[in-house]
């Protein structure tokens, strides 16, 4: 991995206190964030108000009221000084994984991106095709009379979503059906909380159409109520984006930025960050890589950032999978190389768990593909990913709806041990 030492020039500016770095050689430059996280990557300059540094491939600028403080060259300046802690302090921080290498870096923008798309932009080649889906939809299903049930619905609701997601994770029609069938007696009985997971097991079922339609309901419902939670925009652009209408799942998602903008400052970064990662996944299936590395570079930005009420573990996870998106775009091309004989490992975080991949080539190829993994509801992500991959000879493969951490994950780990066979 190729890291950078940072060389201090000491001269005039020493009398105002500021510091100016050139780049070279070394292992230890870190940015610490106000968040408590720290990214490891290259120190690249300092300004009166920001600090700019490499991570994975991206240039990050961050004000330096959100910088805690700077190693570089081996040697650590505290950029702004944490309450309660002494200046020259190193209090315990959550560390994100290390970049991942990649061949190019990525300059974002100064501030966030303005969409890259106008909101009437033309629909996407499958549109069409939900329309026919939703024209078709019966609610319930003609398949739900003959479904069975093997759960006492008058269990309560937080036992019976536990069984639920377990027939979920099956990855089998009978399984989903079951599951489904389940959501809608508790639905119909409103015994679901506030209703939002009808939806969400909708799409994690592969009910695709019937999810969209639930979707629109819920957040017409919460909008009237004067409510905008912002995780069924997300849920509702991904069945957009399975039926190829990337015109509808852009206005979606660009909705849900201007919500999250008006968030509290706690929840508002990592609310952006997600959506913008969402954002990229859109423009990456469309073929439009450079609009995806904004997207992504811009996710890579704020989620360091942030400081959520809830859900802080789970910030450097994020930002590897951000990482991971973004080497996926610059990777070569299987086809461009020959590959060193053998079985090679590799590995990236996946939705409940690492992904370990045993990537096994022959006479040059890539010929097999095998995972270790904890992932559950994934789709059979774990199974058509690395099939499709073989197939195509390529890492650029469709993501499987409402599986796009488990597919992003295993092309990441697929390319790690790629990498380590030549490619």
């Amino acid at each position: 991995m190729r890291s950078i030492r940072a060389e201090i020039l000491l001269g005039a500016l020493a009398v105002c206190a500021a510091w100016c770095w050139s780049t070279s050689a070394h292992a230890e430059d870190a940015l610490e964030m106000m968040s408590g996280m720290t990214l490891r990557g290259e120190f690249v300059s300092e300004s009166d108000a920001a600090i700019t540094f490499l991570s994975s491939g991206a240039q990050l600028t961050y004000p330096k009221a959100k910088v805690h403080a700077v190693t570089a060259g081996g040697k650590r300046k505290i950029v702004t000084p944490k309450p309660g802690l002494p200046a020259d302090a190193s209090p315990p921080v959550t560390q994100a994984p290390p970049p991942v290498a990649q061949p190019a870096a990525v300059t974002p923008p100064a501030a966030a991106p303005p969409p890259p798309v106008a909101t009437n932009a033309p629909p996407g080649p499958k549109s069409n095709t939900l329309a026919q889906a939703l024209s078709a939809v019966k609610v319930p299903p003609d398949w739900m009379a003959a479904t069975p049930v093997n759960w006492d619905v008058n269990k309560p609701w937080k036992d019976g979503r536990l069984e639920i997601r377990r027939l979920l994770g099956f990855g089998t029609v009978d399984g989903n059906r079951e599951a489904i069938k389940l959501t809608w007696l508790y639905f119909n009985k409103k015994d679901i909380g506030d209703g939002h997971e009808l939806p969400l097991y909708l799409l994690l079922g592969a009910e695709f159409a019937w999810a969209v339609k639930a979707h629109e309901e819920f957040i017409a419902q919460q909008a009237a109520a004067g409510k905008y939670p912002l995780y069924p925009y997300k849920s509702l652009a991904a069945c957009y984006m399975h039926f190829g209408a990337y015109d509808k799942a852009y206005q979606v998602l660009n909705h849900a930025l201007q919500l999250a903008s008006k968030q509290t400052p706690q929840q508002r970064d990592i609310m952006e960050a997600g959506i913008h990662s969402m954002l990229g996944d859109l423009f990456l299936e469309q073929g439009k890589n450079a609009e995806a590395k904004k997207e992504y570079t811009e996710a890579a930005r704020l989620y360091p950032l942030a400081n959520p009420t809830y859900g802080k573990h789970l910030l450097p996870r994020r930002v590897a999978i951000v990482q991971a998106k973004l080497a996926l775009i610059d990777a070569k091309a299987l086809g461009s190389v020959t590959l060193k004989d053998g079985s090679y490992p590799g590995s990236a975080l996946g939705y409940t768990g690492p992904i370990d991949a045993t990537v096994i080539v022959k006479a040059g190829k890539l010929a097999d593909i095998q995972l270790n993994h904890t992932e559950k509801i994934d789709n059979n992500a774990t199974i058509l990913v690395p099939a499709q991959i073989i197939k195509k000879q390529s890492l650029q493969v469709d993501n499987i709806t409402a599986a796009t951490v488990s597919t992003e994950a295993i092309k990441a780990a697929t390319l790690e041990a790629l990498r380590k066979a030549g490619l």
